[in-house]
């Protein structure tokens, strides 16, 4: 049974291989596969030029995107927290006070 079976897979082997034969003695087929390749070589080539140019633009908005991550932390440690603009209200309170009351003595 495995003879058989074997014998079936050579007879479809030799049947493919016939038919592959027979159409690349066709000077027509062998155009149209020449003209398969050369297409594909365009559009591998149109391929390549389009990543490389989509590559270029992504690394253009990583470096924006840095950019702006950069000058928000800046801006971050620049900007006075909560705490620091409480601690100088308070500050300047107490020195209108003290204003004040001097005012008072000179009065």
């Amino acid at each position: 049974m495995g003879d058989f079976s074997r014998n079936v897979d050579v007879e479809k082997l030799i049947s493919y291989s016939d038919d592959l034969v027979a159409c690349l003695r066709s000077k027509r087929d062998v155009g149209s596969l020449t003209q398969c390749l050369e297409h594909s070589a365009a559009l591998q080539s149109s391929c390549d030029s389009d990543f490389g140019e989509v590559q270029r633009l992504v690394q253009d908005y990583q470096k924006k995107i840095d950019a702006c991550k950069q000058k928000t932390d800046e801006a971050k440690s620049e900007a006075a927290t909560d705490e620091e603009i409480n601690f100088l209200e308070k500050e300047l309170e107490e020195e209108l006070q003290r204003e004040q009351m001097l005012r008072e003595e000179l009065r």
